[in-house]
């Protein structure tokens, strides 16, 4: 199943507001990705964006401690994010701007991620069945 996270900037307590919308396991595929963007410079004119993330499982192996590292551009083509902006951008230069430094950013937080090592489950089996 598919996921739409809804962007929208709230200028009074300057940050980037974030709604997940889909099935639980899908949401919680793609927490990793709403705590980033949460974490982005608002954007100008304010109009609301929508990504529609059609592969949420790849999210969440993107943003695993020692994952193999990916570009921002990357990780959209694997999990299939198609970006939805408004019909008439008040302002289109700098949130296509702001969207490539997300992006930039977004490798930079991947690469970081990808240096980590990878979390150890204690409650996984072990290879010699116990």
């Amino acid at each position: 199943m598919a996921v739409t996270i809804g962007l929208s900037c709230d200028y009074g307590l300057q940050r980037v507001l974030v709604e997940a919308g889909g099935e639980d396991q899908e949401r919680q595929d793609v927490a990793p990705m709403v705590a980033f963007l949460r974490r982005q410079r608002l954007w100008p004119g304010g109009d609301r964006i929508e990504l529609r993330v059609n592969y949420p499982r790849a999210i969440r192996e993107a943003f695993r401690p020692g994952a193999l590292p990916v570009t921002g551009e990357q990780l959209e083509n694997e999990a299939a994010v198609l970006w939805f902006f408004p019909q008439e951008w008040r302002v289109p230069l700098p949130l296509f701007e702001w969207r490539v430094e997300v992006r930039k950013q977004l490798t930079n937080h991947l690469a970081i991620l990808a240096r980590e090592h990878p979390e150890l489950r204690f409650d996984a089996p072990r290879s010699d069945g116990t």
